[in-house]
């Protein structure tokens, strides 16, 4: 399919290369930007190939995807299809967003993400998926890790402080998991923020990450919120708190706990952990006569 697209993006007049190397057609797309001659760059994959594309493209760089991974949410959230002459279209007469970027610093460094970031079971999940990991991963490849975390995750509490600590509303709390969201998107069917019309303003554009809290720990508590999310009725919990943060701290209480983060679906490390927001640091094009969905 990429190859298909080459050869669309061809015939509509544009000059179009298909570039295997993650590094050079990222060093390219930045030379091409700088001096004026990039329409965009396109991330062929999934969830983390864009990622991986932002983290190493300047600030303005066009991107736009075509959708072939494993989860697609992006795509699906601003209605990009995995078809080929709908990308075309979008690189020919798509409408370009500015939208927020998240990031996250941690010892290892810095790393921005897209969609969200967590830390807890689903973090630990996706450790778990990370380390024995072989080649490509499907839909099935989540289910020994989810089975293994259910039995043995011991849900150690974490502490999220507002980066300001002089800031008016400053305070901590603590919770077992916790999920920030730059947009409200998810893998797995999973809505953690259904009511995102009443809760939230303009997502990926108001500089503000949506943080998604579960004060309960444990096997039963977790499956009860799972049957909900699932159910698209994440109000119904009473344990989960929604509060709207441009930049946080995540630490775990007892310091010798590792407590996993997971960063746009991929292993993140461990905390503590300094998150924050870059407004409109992401240029994405998208279908000129689509909206986001919801």
């Amino acid at each position: 399919m990429p190859g298909e697209l080459v050869a669309r993006l061809h015939a509509c007049g544009f000059e179009a290369q298909l570039v295997t190397d993650l590094v050079r057609a990222c060093r390219d797309a930045n030379r091409l930007h700088e001096a004026g001659e990039l329409r965009a760059i396109v991330a062929a994959g999934g969830d983390g190939t864009i990622a991986e594309i932002v983290n190493r493209t300047n600030p303005g760089v066009p991107i736009t995807t075509l959708p072939l991974g494993t989860e697609n949410l992006l795509a699906r959230h601003f209605g990009i299809a995995r078809d080929v002459g709908a990308v075309a279209a979008t690189i020919a007469q798509g409408r370009s967003l500015q939208l927020d970027v998240g990031r996250v610093t941690t010892s290892a460094g810095q790393r921005l993400f897209l969609l969200m970031v967590s830390a807890g079971l689903d973090a630990e999940i996706i450790r778990r998926l990370h380390v024995a990991r072989r080649g490509n991963i499907s839909h099935w490849s989540y289910v020994g890790p989810i089975l293994a975390a259910a039995a043995t995750y011991r849900y150690p509490p974490i502490r999220l402080a507002n980066a300001d600590p002089d800031a008016a509303n400053s305070r901590e709390t603590v919770a077992p998991w916790l999920v920030a969201f730059n947009l409200p998107c998810y893998a797995g069917m999973l809505r953690f923020l259904p009511d995102a019309g009443a809760e939230l303003t303009r997502p990926g554009e108001d500089g503000q990450l949506d943080v998604c809290r579960f004060d309960r720990g444990g096997f039963w508590h977790t499956l009860y919120y799972y049957v909900w999310l699932l159910l698209g009725r994440a109000e119904r919990i009473g344990t989960r708190r929604v509060e709207r943060l441009g930049g946080f701290r995540l630490e775990a209480v007892d310091a010798s706990e590792d407590v996993p983060l997971q960063i746009d679906g991929d292993a993140g490390g461990y905390l503590p952990a300094d998150v924050d927001v870059l407004p409109g640091r992401l240029t994405l094009l998208v279908p000129a006569l689509v909206k986001a969905l919801p």
